[in-house]
């Protein structure tokens, strides 16, 4: 059955138009689940899709779940009868409830759709097939219509960095992180320390001139960020933590270990609201809640904050800008929360990361903690070193600005 589609779009996207796309398949074949990763600027976000006679196809409301807090943004929402499909670019997509292709199966059988696409008044074509009863369009097409590009190879997209010796071997003057012990007190090095009032951390020494990356965990503390901090503090790495207020009650102690280890504690809300759905009362009530109850709890407010999922309106920017908070977003996104397969996670994150990421993850998950032990110290074997957000934005020769928005810390 011919499916129509009429896209309305705020934004004409005329590239679309004169692109080559896939003949026509004649009958039903075999589609294979497989993995891409969307780059909007410096930002990859990955998602899955289906490989068809050698092909990616892609459900939109999946594309949209990975553009959602990006430039590119959109809201795909269905016509009666799902005969039209409406796209409203900059306006982020309400995933609630949707579960996207999790629950697809590893190979389906696929019934070739002819999909008319109407921009602005003028009809195209583009691939489409109908996979567990779902619509799945050419992602070439998409990637057109997006003005973006899909990576499918990082080796040829993100060369790795280079490792810190050549030999392999340990440096025995050399703590797990790569910074140099063998120092007399009070001696100094090229590298230097963020200034204390910035992160918990007096003595440690970061060079600059050596990659590094800030691990970001949401949604905590709960009963799997112990093994996180383990992990870290065995490897003499620290990341930033984004705490939700409400999950504070009887874990006090964990959000005090997590502090005085020297991670860095930041904003996360107090219920974990979509900014672009209250109000403002209702912002500044979650960002000051929150901030209180941290402080009350180990003597330092947060400085940063972290929109929930990563979305805010224009009227939300205005509080947080008036109550000072940077904007922290992120670069490498394993979703974590979705696949909930520690392989898959590391596999991610090792395979994507470059100098100056942002990693987001959630220190909520069994499979989250296993991912963890797995990145922690491939990373540094690898020659990062395994920062705070503000020792990132620091040592990359970024201020901060409130109301600012910061994803990595390449400028």
């Amino acid at each position: 059955m011919t499916k129509k589609i009429i896209i309305t779009s705020i934004l004409a996207f005329f590239a679309l138009f004169g692109l080559a796309l896939p003949a026509r398949a004649s009958e039903s074949v075999d589609a294979r689940l497989s993995t891409a990763t969307f780059l909007v600027g410096d930002v990859r976000t990955p998602f899955r899709a289906y490989e068809i006679n050698g092909q990616l196809y892609s459900n939109i409301f999946e594309i949209a779940m990975a553009f959602t807090g990006s430039e590119k943004q959109f809201a795909p929402r269905w016509g009666t009868r799902q005969e039209t499909l409406h796209i409203t670019v900059g306006k982020p997509y309400n995933a609630i409830g949707f579960n996207m292709l999790r629950q697809s199966a590893d190979l389906a059988t696929a019934t070739p759709l002819e999909i008319s696409v109407t921009i602005g008044g003028t009809t195209s074509s583009i691939p489409a097939y109908s996979v567990v009863d779902d619509i799945f369009l050419s992602l070439r097409g998409i990637v057109e219509m997006l003005e973006t590009h899909i990576i499918q190879n990082p080796s040829e997209y993100m060369p790795a960095p280079p490792p810190p010796q050549t030999s392999g071997e340990e440096n025995p003057d050399n703590d797990a992180q790569g910074n140099n012990i063998n120092v007399t007190e009070g001696e100094s090095q090229s590298n230097t320390a963020a200034p204390p009032s910035v992160v918990n951390v007096s003595s440690r020494r970061i060079d600059p001139s050596r990659p590094m990356v800030a691990i970001t965990f949401d949604d905590g503390p709960s009963q799997f960020t112990p093994p996180i901090l383990d992990i870290l503090q065995r490897h003499n790495a620290l990341a930033t933590f984004f705490i939700i207020g409400q999950h504070l009650e009887n874990n006090e102690d964990i959000l005090r270990r997590t502090f005085e280890l020297g991670n860095e504690i930041s904003n996360h809300t107090w219920t974990h609201p979509d900014f672009n759905l209250v109000s403002t009362d209702v912002v500044r009530t979650e960002l000051e809640d929150t901030n209180n109850a941290i402080e009350a709890i180990i003597g330092s407010a947060p400085i940063h904050m972290r929109p929930p999922y990563g979305r805010q309106n224009d009227a939300a920017e205005v509080i947080i800008e008036e109550l000072g908070f940077p904007m922290i977003r992120w670069s490498l996104d394993p979703r974590d929360w979705e696949h909930r397969d520690a392989d898959i996670i590391a596999d991610h994150v090792l395979n994507y990361v470059v100098d100056r990421d942002i990693i987001l993850l959630h220190d909520l998950y069994e499979s989250t903690v296993e991912a963890t032990a797995i990145i922690v110290p491939a990373l540094i074997k690898r020659g990062f070193q395994l920062v705070t957000v503000s020792e990132l934005l620091y040592f990359s020769g970024i201020t901060p600005e409130p109301g600012g928005v910061y994803r990595h810390g390449r400028e």
